[in-house]
């Protein structure tokens, strides 16, 4: 057989951990082999790698028979330890529609793409709850039928992730489906997640998003960041004068919380923050909570920039410099021994992987639009994607670590996380749809 035929060889020092993985990562056929990209543009060979690592993915996730998806790729099977069990929730399946959009931007054409798109949008309806009010809400799990899962189970940073998810899905097809929904998760967000508690010290309304019902008292910064571009990216398509004003007012004072609380002298942001009941509507502000994250990075680089391409104002890009350049000096990890110019970011919250990394990503790309600093970190990541592509594709998946590759016996190489597994993919669709100079 030549070699054009065959799986891709691991390099000899992972040989073992190759055939450890052969138990546990499926067999693909001629899904094993890696894109032959000669005469291809980078665009081009980003989104077919981005292409073949989605079809792979849904192949061993999705089980449409039954119409269920899973965590991970082994299944229902025992070997799966997860505190929410072995069925994918809402931020699970709004990734892999995440990941199935930014590939059918490309490939917008393909019938059985879109029907696999259409296929993840319509199952996002096992998670929208049986209410007894008029909101449209998402819950936590799924429920036992579509628009049945249990009312009071609410995360808010998981309407705001689907809603970003909706709105790069209007932009790929023009469907007003998206558009529609969006505005309805945006009405329960604002009306029951944003906190319109007083700061006692200054007198304002704090202005912030909760992370779920009921409020703890806690403002964190997954739902808080990805609302303020949930409102940009509306007010870049919106005609309407009234809603305009209100999408960018919010965009502006969330992202003026956030610089004012959130982001750090250092350039890293908080986790979050904790707002003490004072008396009344009165709180103060309390603790933050310093667990760093390469997700909590990425969202206000992203809006910085956006609020710059709409404002002109200067700033905004600068403070994105400083939040970039501390979360890249924070988040990597030694590489030498490797080929120079390569980046591997820590895995800093377990259940989630690259999917983090993957929104700082999104951060950079945003920043490499009018700022060369912002280039070089979108290139770093490009080369070390590429690198693991061509050094440790296997059996259709790349490794959890990019540049140092596979590890025998890592529960996060041996039974891949739908989380871990969609990153790459949604980094090369938008590589493919940015691109880098």
């Amino acid at each position: 057989m030549s070699k054009t035929n065959r799986c891709r060889m691991l390099p000899a020092p992972l040989l073992a951990t190759g055939l450890l993985l052969a138990a546990v990562l499926p067999f693909c056929g001629t899904a094993c082999r890696s894109v032959q990209t000669g005469g291809l543009t980078i665009e081009q060979r980003n989104a077919a790698r981005g292409k073949q690592l989605f079809e792979q993915i849904y192949r061993d996730y999705v089980d449409e028979r039954r119409d269920v998806i899973y965590i991970t790729n082994l299944g229902n099977s025992r070997k799966v330890k997860s505190s929410i069990g072995t069925i994918a929730g809402p931020w699970h399946t709004a990734s892999l529609l995440h990941a199935g959009i930014a590939i059918l931007h490309h490939y917008p054409n393909d019938r059985a793409l879109k029907r696999k798109v259409d296929y993840l949008f319509e199952y996002m309806n096992w998670f929208v709850q049986e209410r007894t009010d008029d909101y449209l809400a998402y819950a936590v799990s799924r429920g036992p039928a579509k628009f049945k899962a249990r009312m009071g189970e609410t995360a808010f940073d998981d309407q705001a992730y689907i809603a970003e998810v909706y709105y790069d899905g209007y932009v790929a097809t023009g469907e007003q489906k998206y558009l529609d929904l969006i505005e309805k998760i945006l009405r329960f967000v604002e009306d029951r997640g944003y906190f319109r508690g007083i700061d006692v010290y200054s007198g304002e309304e704090i202005g912030a998003f909760s992370w779920g019902e009921p409020f703890i008292g806690f403002l964190g910064m997954s739902t808080t960041g990805l609302m303020a571009n949930v409102y940009l990216d509306l007010y870049s398509i919106t005609d309407d004068p009234v809603k305009k004003a209100h999408y960018l007012e919010m965009g502006v004072r969330i992202y003026n919380y956030i610089r004012r609380w959130d982001i750090l002298g250092s350039g890293m942001v908080a986790n979050g923050i904790f707002w003490p009941n004072v008396s009344g509507n009165e709180y103060r502000v309390g603790l933050h909570d310093l667990m760093y994250h390469t997700y909590n990075n990425g969202t206000p680089i992203e809006t910085a920039a956006k609020l710059y391409a709409i404002t002109g104002e200067q700033w905004y890009l600068e403070e994105a410099r400083i939040v970039a350049r501390a979360a890249r000096s924070h988040f990597t990890v030694d590489t030498s021994g490797y080929p120079a110019g390569l980046v591997q970011y820590k895995v800093t919250y377990a259940d989630a992987g690259h999917w983090f990394t993957m929104s700082l990503f999104e951060g950079y790309l945003h920043l490499a639009q009018y700022c060369d600093e912002g280039k070089v970190y979108v290139k770093e990541m490009q080369d070390s994607l590429d690198y693991a592509y061509d050094n440790y594709f296997y059996r259709g998946y790349l490794p959890t670590n990019y540049v140092t590759g596979w590890e025998p016996g890592w529960v996060y190489d041996e039974v891949k996380q739908i989380l871990y597994s969609v990153a790459p993919v949604i980094m090369y669709g938008d590589l493919a749809k940015f691109g880098v100079d």
